[in-house]
Parts: C-alpha cells; structure tokens; sequence
C-alpha cells in the first residue's frame, strides 16, 4: 500500500483530533474493508499525529483544518471532493459516448448490452455531514470515511462495467484503475 493510496479524515475537538484512514488505491478484496484505521488523539501528541496524517491525502472538517493549522504543521495535500467527482464523472461521461460510438456503427443484431453506469454520491459538506452512529466524538469523522468508501466502490462498480466490454478496455488500460483523485490547490 502506498502512502498516497490512504486518505486520512481528519477531524478536531478542543482536546483530540480524530483521524480516519480511508483507502482509495485500486479494488481491495471483497471481504477488506476500505475503512482500515482509525484514531482519536490528543491534539499535543505530535508523534501520534504525525504517523496517522503526516505525509498522507488529508480530507479536513472545518475544525481538522484549524487544528493543523494553529499546531504550525505545514498544510497537507488536500482531497478535493469537487475534484475528484467531477474527473470521475468525465470519465463516465467519455466511455459513455465511447460504448455510444460503438454501438451506433453495429447493426441491430449486433448490439451490445449497454452498460449500467453507478451513480456517484452527491459532494458531502465536511463541515456538516449526516453523523454517523458512533462513540462521540468520531461520528463526523466515521460519515466522512463511509462516504469516501462508497465512492470508491461506486468507481470500482464503474471500471467492472469498463473492463467488461472489450473496445472500453482499450480507452483507459487493460486492468482496474485506482480512483481519479484530485488533489486541491
């Protein structure tokens, strides 16, 4: 696993911060969770911190953000939600008219079964998510980490439709590809 295959969520309170990883690297095993750690820390525990979010693809709450910041750590690469939903969407929308392109140079005996798109979630406020039902105070933080999971398995869902049909196959390679992260400016 490599360390950018981890987003780490992070969260804050007066006295802990919260970090979750999320996994985001290529299709995990069906039976491996995407949700493969988590942590609730003190805010001053520096070498802690450092080990769960230090060098890692950071998705902050509002509270994370401040945190990082009044500890004089430098700013994190950021996962930019928008970013990455809307790069996945291109991708769709490109094998689509691919699959569209194909399909109307077929006769109608020849047709193919038209592939069933995922939808993507919708963009989650990470500074208002629906909480998750756990032990305060990870509950921001677990919606946060669920929510990034099942886009992940919503990109997983689209590459099993890519890699079934053979002429999308060629468009973006012959094997399951990680997800199209952005990363914020």
């Amino acid at each position: 696993m490599k360390i950018m295959d981890v987003v780490a969520v992070v969260d804050a309170t007066p006295r802990n911060a919260i970090v979750w990883w999320t996994y985001v690297g290529v299709k995990r095993p069906r039976t491996r969770s995407r949700m493969i750690g988590a942590w609730v820390v003190q805010r001053d525990d520096r070498r802690t911190l450092d080990s769960t979010f230090g060098g890692r693809l950071v998705l902050a709450t509002g509270d994370g953000a401040k945190m990082i910041t009044q500890l004089g750590w430098e700013k994190p690469a950021c996962f930019d939600v928008t970013g990455t939903l809307a790069a996945m969407n291109v991708e769709r929308d490109m094998l689509q008219a691919a699959f569209d392109a194909e399909q109307s140079g077929r006769t109608k005996s020849k047709r193919m079964v038209t592939p069933e798109w995922p939808m993507f979630p919708e963009p989650i406020d990470v500074d208002n998510p629906p909480l998750a039902k756990s032990p305060d105070p990870t509950q921001r933080a677990l919606a946060i980490a669920r929510w990034l999971s099942t886009l992940c398995h919503q990109w997983e869902y689209l590459e099993e439709e890519r890699l079934a049909r053979p002429m999308l196959r060629g468009l973006s390679g012959l094997g399951s590809r990680a997800l199209p992260l952005v990363v914020a400016s």
